[in-house]
Order: C-alpha cells, then structure tokens, then sequence
C-alpha cells in the first residue's frame, strides 16, 4: 500500500486557511515617498520592517565599543606616564650616583682639583 500525501479538496479547509492568513495582522513595509518631476511625480522606496531596529543595534553596539575602547586607552595612557615618571626617576638616580662616583674618584686621586683648568 502506498502513502499518500494529505491533500484536501475540501473547499472549507482551504477557506479556514486563507481566513487565518487574513486574520493575522500584517505588518506594512516602510515607504518613503519622494516627490519628483512631472512626468513621475512621485517615487516611492519601500524598506524592510526591520530596518531600523538592525540599524540602530548597529549604532548602538559601535557607540558603546568606542565608549570602551576611549576607556581602555585612557587607562592605558595613565599607566604610560606612570612608567615614564619611574623612568626618569631610575635616569636620574643613575645619573646622580654616577656624578657621585666620579666627584668620589677625583677628592680620592693625590693632587686633583674639583676645578678643571
């Protein structure tokens, strides 16, 4: 025995179908109208439903990255310059024991000045 599809030509399932399609509420594209010339004098451009709604997750989701990121890199540029402080810090230490060392050498050696001539 064969399987059959279920196909009705019962008018009443058909009518029952088609009474639930138009019993749903449809949801209308968005139309732009543009007024134009004489000849068209106006063009319409329709638009998905859904279009501004991806659009503005879109805006969103870059508006609230460039928020982070502006955060990320001040933080960053706050860590920079602490760096840079305890760098010079570090130059300047070794600077000053450098100069140390050598003001030591030349009072040790017998017969320098602290002068240069």
């Amino acid at each position: 025995m064969a399987l059959r599809s279920r196909t009705t030509t019962d008018p009443g399932v058909d009518l029952e179908r088609i009474r639930k399609e138009q019993a749903k509420p449809r949801r209308a594209r968005l139309r732009i109208m543009i007024a134009g010339d004489a000849n068209r004098p106006i063009r319409t451009i329709t638009l998905p439903r859904r279009l501004p709604l991806v659009a503005t997750l879109i805006v969103c989701t870059l508006a609230i990255a460039t928020v982070l990121l502006a955060c990320g890199s001040w933080k960053l540029n706050g860590a920079l310059a602490g760096l840079e402080r305890r760098m010079f810090a570090m130059v300047r230490a070794a600077d000053s024991v450098a100069l140390g060392a050598e003001d030591t050498r030349r009072s040790a050696a017998p017969g320098a000045s602290s002068s240069s001539p």
